[in-house]
């Protein structure tokens, strides 16, 4: 087992992101080990002095698209509960507001009725409703502005457009068709 890869290369210690264990290996950077302790693949980074090779970049780079396509995925879920949870919010603090005027309206009438205790408690639970609804009506505020927020960070370089066309070879392409 004396290759002349294995004895140019002398084995680092790696630590698996799995699991957290400790692995030695004599591959470079890009190269897929398995972890002893979890049975799990991982790819080991580029040490010093060392640079990855192009089929390690070109796995990195289609890894970091899945990666973005995976996040703009997320953010449009995050997106829309958070939509969704304000319009929760709307039609809780709606009941409220409905439930603490019926219970004004009955305490009211209780009052005047001369039933001062069960007229109190009408009154009591419309104001536990009242702080209620002012806790709903600031979630809303608080998800409207999750909901407007721009979640991910601007492009470091500006996109390119160059490969985009504006239509004109389409239409050649029908008259050459003809």
């Amino acid at each position: 087992m004396d290759d002349a890869g294995e004895d140019s290369a002398s084995p680092m210690l790696y630590t698996c992101p799995h699991c957290g264990g400790e692995v030695e290996a004599a591959a470079g950077a890009g190269e897929v080990i398995g972890c002893p302790h979890c049975a799990s693949e991982f790819e080991l980074p580029a040490t010093e002095g060392e640079t990855a090779t192009p089929e390690h970049e070109r796995m990195q780079s289609q890894r970091e698209a899945e990666l973005d396509g995976a996040r703009i995925q997320q953010v449009a879920r995050s997106r829309r509960a958070a939509i969704r949870a304000r319009s929760y919010c709307l039609i809780a603090l709606l009941a409220c507001v409905v439930t603490a005027i019926q219970l004004l309206i009955t305490a009211a009438l209780h009052l005047r009725g001369g039933r001062y205790v069960r007229g109190a408690m009408y009154f009591a639970t419309a104001a536990a409703l009242a702080v209620a609804g002012w806790h709903f009506l600031q979630k809303m505020g608080e998800l409207g502005k999750e909901a407007a927020a721009h979640p991910l960070p601007d492009p470091k370089t500006p996109p390119d457009f160059t490969a985009l066309s504006d239509g004109s070879q389409h239409v050649r392409n029908l008259e050459q068709m003809k």
